[in-house]
């Protein structure tokens, strides 16, 4: 693959962590951002030209703009964007903290709409990119007790097939990646264990979560490796004529997307449901 100028947001762990390692690895330019830099100091690179690391917070303009500004400064360009950073906790929605909420949509819709308008001038003028936004099935069909993160990938799936029209006259081309089930990354971890600590024995939910949480924990303790999506994204980032979507994790969850585009709402409902 010829040389480009990656910039890859919330490197500091998971698949951006993969994923920026692999570029170094394979020669690549990464401007690996997170909203501590000294947290990308596991990096290593063969060369130091190849990699710059940024503190980004993807919630505060001013560090998005400084963060391009200075990829722009170091590299002359930016080739492909990798929107991944993101947040994720879930427990039963009527007890969820409403600010907490928010603070999802901030990170995982709202920071990356910014990110991408930052960077989608320079694209422009330079004649192209490549935009990868990470989503999840979860942007796919609706999962119990992930309302808000599920709310924030639904997001994702809309804001990237709609700019994906209007940015392809200018040779910019748009690609979500949907990573299926549980990958070993934090999210996951920390978000099952957040339902644990909420559960209370007085909440109407109770049972319903304490009937969740042991198949929520198994497929956490045989969770695929974060590199299976970094690879995902090299595949994808490397076509000529990419697809709009790339579904990544195991047959038995990239395969509920298809059935979830091709069943009638109410008999995928009710497959859901089955399983739960």
């Amino acid at each position: 693959m010829t040389q480009k100028v990656w910039m890859i947001t919330g490197c500091a762990t998971g698949f951006g962590a993969a994923l920026a390692q692999m570029l170094l690895d394979r020669g690549e330019r990464v401007v690996a951002t997170d909203r501590r830099v000294d947290d990308l100091a596991h990096l290593r690179t063969i060369a130091p030209d190849l990699l710059l690391p940024v503190q980004l917070d993807v919630t505060v303009q001013g560090e998005i703009s400084a963060a391009v500004t200075q990829a722009i400064a170091h590299y002359g360009r930016i080739d492909v964007l990798v929107n991944n950073a993101g947040l994720g906790w879930g427990g039963p929605f009527e007890e969820m903290d409403l600010a907490r909420n928010r603070l999802l949509f901030e990170v995982n819709i709202l920071g990356m709409m910014a990110l991408t308008q930052a960077v989608l001038p320079h694209m422009r003028r330079q004649g192209g990119g490549h935009i990868i936004n990470v989503s999840s099935d979860s942007g796919v069909y609706g999962q119990p007790f992930s309302t808000a993160y599920c709310a924030t990938k639904y997001a994702v799936e809309g804001f990237s097939e709609a700019l994906s029209h209007e940015v392809l006259p200018f040779g910019i081309k748009i690609s979500i990646i949907e990573p299926c089930g549980m990958f070993a990354t934090a999210m996951p971890r920390d978000a099952i264990a957040e339902v644990e600590r909420m559960a209370s024995a007085d909440s109407p939910y109770y049972p319903l979560v304490q009937h969740a949480l042991p198949g929520a924990q198994k497929n956490l303790a045989a969770a695929n490796p974060p590199a299976m999506v970094a690879e995902a994204i090299l595949e994808v980032a490397a076509l000529d004529d990419p697809p709009l979507r790339r579904a990544v994790g195991n047959p038995d969850r990239t395969g509920l997307l298809d059935l979830r585009r091709q069943m009638p709402d109410q008999d995928f409902i009710k497959l859901i449901r089955a399983n739960l």
